[in-house]
């Protein structure tokens, strides 16, 4: 399994008001982090980062992050040790 070549996470949704975004572009952000926080008005939620990397771009309500997977080293090493246990 190589990187992801990103994701994107909305701040909203249909029936939902986007979220405040919490990060800039240029942030770097890990896995499960806060990257949105409701807003009052309406019914709006918040947003954790499904990925960790790069905050490449925050448009139309989107926060797009560069990234986000281990490399293929990295989880080849981690499976030979899964392997091991």
């Amino acid at each position: 399994m190589g990187e992801l070549s990103g994701v994107g996470m909305p701040l909203g949704g249909r029936y939902l008001e986007p979220a405040e975004a919490l990060v800039s572009e240029g942030d770097e952000v890990e896995y499960e982090q806060k990257i949105g926080e409701p807003v009052n008005e309406g019914f709006s939620l918040g947003v954790w980062a499904s990925a960790g990397g790069k905050v490449s771009s925050i448009e139309d309500d989107i926060i797009a992050i560069e990234g986000g997977g281990p490399s293929q080293q990295e989880a080849e090493v981690e499976a030979e040790a899964e392997a091991h246990r």
